[in-house]
């Protein structure tokens, strides 16, 4: 399932995650594009870090379906979740990854690290 494209329907833009996970039986049924993803993880990199804080994370939001957002950057060896909450709204949790827990969203359980 590599090069599958994640698309943003707001915008018709598409992208590449690292990770996303989707429980919409019409995506189980796409070969190359999937539209509703519930997570989307993206590692970053100092080339592509302000991109994915910035402008993939607004196209982002703009999928309906999606609750977790997750930035792991692997040089400060933190994690940034965002969680979509009422009003849709988005909270974020600033992570360390060496203390995890697990939580659970909708139909998804996420092994996320502590709150520093």
């Amino acid at each position: 399932m590599a090069d599958l494209k994640l698309q943003a329907h707001a915008d018709h833009a598409y992208f590449y995650p690292d990770v996303f996970v989707t429980c919409d039986p019409t995506d189980h049924q796409a070969e190359y594009m999937m539209r509703a993803p519930i997570v989307v993880v993206e590692v970053l990199s100092p080339t592509t870090a302000a991109y994915d804080r910035g402008d993939k994370f607004a196209a982002y939001r703009r999928i309906s379906s999606l609750r977790e957002f997750i930035l792991i950057d692997p040089d400060k060896q933190c994690i940034e979740h965002y969680h979509r909450s009422t009003g849709n709204t988005w909270e974020l949790h600033e992570l360390e990854p060496c203390r995890l827990r697990c939580e659970d969203h909708s139909d998804v359980r996420v092994w996320v690290a502590e709150d520093r």
